[in-house]
């Protein structure tokens, strides 16, 4: 019975002119969708995510968001103006210097001027501000008109004074000794996350500060990842994708062969993205490592559909028909075993788990449709009479007949072949139309 509906089913798939539009309508609209979701795929992994629901991390994020819902984010915005032991020279600007003094005055403006930001309350004052009332209160010329030894010596004794004690209890500045290290300004900012992390740093680059100005948050972990997932993702999709054709071309030395296994690996990376958005998974850390591993095993389930076409004679329909007769179960049984052991991962209460179980049934459900429905559709449509591979490849060399001399030869199909030489098995045949070649020479058989 099963023989039989799989015969069925195969040729419903490859003859069926209403199946087969139905599956390529399904396909195109559902690539249409993955574009989509993956344009508008949110990027970004929270501290929330790493921990256990029930854990007390998890109440203390939970009681946070419900007392102070919308709170901004804290982000300090440095500027050394001494050089450290562990920083180069260039790293600092010169606090007597008064274009030094006039950058921090712009960085606090550009800050303030910052949407996300807001001017009331939103930045913290500047201690150049304070030392330059402390300077008229005294009666002295304003910071600039000054000379730098004088200059050094106000600047020394402000920092020691009540007044500057009190603003360095604030974060407006961190001094040593009287000599003032760095300007510190504290900025709170509303739903700070990668993007906004990286205007605020250009904000601070505007200023003319250089390497000595720079911004953090404790969250910067995190956004820093965020902000480079994309190219990141993009980068090491590409990579994987030329490493697996190269194999494959390798192998196969058959261009055609390649180009269906590349039409192949980028329909199955771009329905990943689809499935991503259907499950509401965002792009981040832990969703990017199963994603690479689509690549390759998307591929795996593709690979033995496509082998076997190659391999057969007659028409289109014919071929993909007997492609999906003779691989098709061996290729179910592969996808399934590998859902069967992601299924424990399902019952964990860590998101690293959970996250990659439902990546993996992607990864399952993505190359099982691709191999056994897409592929035999358009196999069915593919153009002109096939012959098998090896006789492409190596039309001199064919298998001596059991009652003829070692030279007669006869047309047996790789599937004979295969299965004298390695007891059968279907998956072993992935080694590509060198090996098919190979083993159909008279050398090879009599090894055999």
């Amino acid at each position: 019975c099963a023989v039989e509906w799989r015969r069925a089913a195969a040729r419903s798939l490859t003859t069926s002119t209403a199946l087969r539009c139905g599956v390529l309508l399904l396909f195109a609209v559902s690539s249409a969708l993955s574009v989509w979701a993956a344009y508008t795929m949110p990027v970004g992994l929270q501290a929330t995510d790493l921990v256990p629901p029930g854990s007390r991390a998890a109440a203390f994020f939970a009681q946070r968001d419900a007392l102070l819902p919308g709170s901004r984010s804290l982000v300090e915005a440095v500027v050394q103006h001494e050089p450290l032991a562990s920083r180069p020279a260039d790293a600092s600007v010169d606090i007597h210097e008064p274009t030094v003094r006039a950058g921090l005055r712009r960085l606090r403006q550009a800050l303030e001027a910052t949407s996300f930001v807001g001017s009331k309350g939103g930045v913290g004052p500047l201690w150049l501000e304070a030392f330059a009332e402390r300077l008229r209160l005294d009666g002295q010329p304003p910071a600039d008109s000054l000379p730098r030894e004088q200059l050094g010596a106000l600047l020394a004794s402000f920092a020691r004074s009540p007044d500057g004690a009190v603003l360095e209890e604030q974060a407006a500045f961190r001094s040593v000794s009287g000599t003032v290290l760095a300007t510190r300004l504290r900025v709170l900012a509303e739903g700070y996350g990668a993007r906004r992390m990286v205007a605020l740093r250009a904000t601070v680059a505007a200023a003319g500060l250089g390497d000595a100005a720079f911004l953090h948050s404790p969250g910067d972990i995190y956004y820093e990842q965020d902000a480079i997932m994309l190219e990141y993702t993009f980068q090491n999709l590409l990579l994987a994708m030329i490493a697996v054709l190269a194999a494959v071309l390798v192998v196969s030395a058959s261009p055609g062969f390649v180009a269906v296994m590349a039409f192949c690996v980028l329909s199955c990376c771009t329905h990943m993205f689809g499935w991503m958005g259907l499950l509401g998974l965002p792009l981040n850390a832990l969703s990017l490592i199963p994603l690479l591993l689509a690549v390759g095993l998307c591929v795996d389930y593709c690979a033995h559909v496509v082998h076997a076409f190659w391999g057969e004679r007659g028409n289109p329909k014919k071929r993909a028909a007997s492609a999906l007769r003779l691989r098709g179960a061996a290729v179910a049984n592969g996808g399934l075993s590998t859902a069967l052991s992601q299924v424990l991962l399902a019952f964990s209460e860590s998101l690293v788990f959970t996250i990659f179980f439902k990546m993996m049934c992607g990864v399952v459900v993505v190359g099982l449709l691709h191999a056994l429905v897409l592929l035999p559709v358009c196999f069915s449509l593919w153009p002109g009479e096939g012959r098998p591979t090896h006789q492409r490849l190596e039309p001199e060399l064919q298998e001596p007949s059991p009652g003829a001399g070692p030279d007669a030869g006869v047309d047996a199909g790789p599937e004979a072949v295969a299965g004298a030489a390695w007891g059968g098995s279907p998956r072993v045949e992935t080694i590509g139309c060198c090996m098919d070649a190979f083993e159909r020479s008279p050398e090879s058989a009599r090894r055999g």
